[in-house]
């Protein structure tokens, strides 16, 4: 069954999933509080529709969701009316990301990368990947059109575009001294035989600083567009799996994970250089979002459960799980 509530928020209930990320943000309309309870259905975006073309006005959101089986499916009006749309496979849907109303990317299983022009009416694949490097893709960010596109994955994956024509697939890496390598050009015998961690969700503020989490409390930040990542542990000793991100329109953002871990970060610049540093705080059950980091696990979070989704409103983080 599925429920619908006109509200101002948006939360999502997604049905049992294997371990990965799955991500729900609104921003720029008025939206829907949806609790989804399809057969593992994810809720994942959802976008103010930006002219007269796609909308007579503001009272419509844009929804866009994604799950097992390569289930696709979109809203237009705040979640009243769904679609089911044809994306061309039956691969597992991991995530999807949209810039406006039209233009969209989705991601998934067996290398599934799927992208549209026109708000979903037309989904065409773009193929990096060697015919026989079939992976999962976890997380996907587009934040142009028809780029840059940030797509992370299985065993440390970082894929980067920016037109959808000339892709740098990377392989990345970090030793026991959290030195990280990024191996452009990796190939499937290096891939197959590498042990790094997963990477879940990637965010980028602007053209060269971004955000990738991932396994074992894993958070890559990088200032060149992604050419070189830094390592950074939020948690201190335990290791979380850290599933989510979100950003706001100023490029703030939100952080969820294993066992109830959240974690607010604001980007801060300085006049001597583009370069962004990341201002971390730990969030707990009574103090808010104000622990320093690296931060203790119990003190962390509201919940010993798995937060796999998180949304970033302004002052107010919006959280969801198992």
């Amino acid at each position: 069954k599925c429920e619908v509530e006109v509200g101002q928020l948006l939360f999502w209930s997604p049905g049992e999933r294997k371990k990965g990320k799955n991500a729900g943000w609104v921003e720029k309309s008025r939206v829907a509080v949806v609790h989804f309870g399809c057969g593992g259905i994810l809720l994942l975006e959802v976008r103010g529709a930006e002219s007269s073309e796609e909308t007579d006005s503001d009272r419509y959101a844009w929804i866009h969701a994604v799950g097992n089986g390569g289930v696709l499916l979109k809203s237009s009006d705040a979640g009243r009316i769904w679609a089911v749309e044809n994306i061309g496979t039956v691969s597992d849907l991991m995530d999807v990301s949209f810039v406006d109303a039209r233009v969209g990317v989705v991601v998934g299983a067996n290398s599934s990368i799927y992208h549209t022009n026109n708000g979903g009416l037309k989904w065409e694949s773009y193929n990096p990947m060697a015919e026989d490097f079939l992976v999962t893709f976890y997380g996907v960010y587009i934040n142009g059109s028809p780029g840059p596109i940030h797509i992370v994955g299985e065993k440390g994956l970082f894929l980067k575009t920016e037109d959808g024509e000339d892709w740098s697939v990377s392989g990345i890496s970090c030793d026991a001294q959290d030195n990280c390598e990024v191996n452009t050009g990796i190939t499937k015998a290096q891939w197959d035989l590498s042990t790094a961690q997963n990477l879940y969700s990637v965010r980028f503020k602007d053209s060269i600083n971004g955000l990738v989490v991932g396994d074992n409390a894993i958070v890559l930040v990088t200032s060149d567009g992604g050419e070189s990542f830094s390592l950074r542990k939020p948690v201190d000793v335990a290791s979380p799996a850290l599933f989510a991100l979100a950003m706001d329109d100023l490029g703030n953002l939100a952080v969820t994970g294993e066992r109830g871990v959240v974690f607010h970060v604001t980007p801060t610049t300085t006049d001597a250089s583009d370069a962004v540093a990341f201002e971390w705080k730990g969030c707990s059950k009574d103090g808010g979002c104000t622990l320093a980091v690296p931060s203790t696990l119990t003190d962390l979070g509201r919940t010993s459960n798995d937060l796999l989704t998180c949304s970033l409103i302004e002052d107010t983080i919006i959280v969801g799980g198992v």
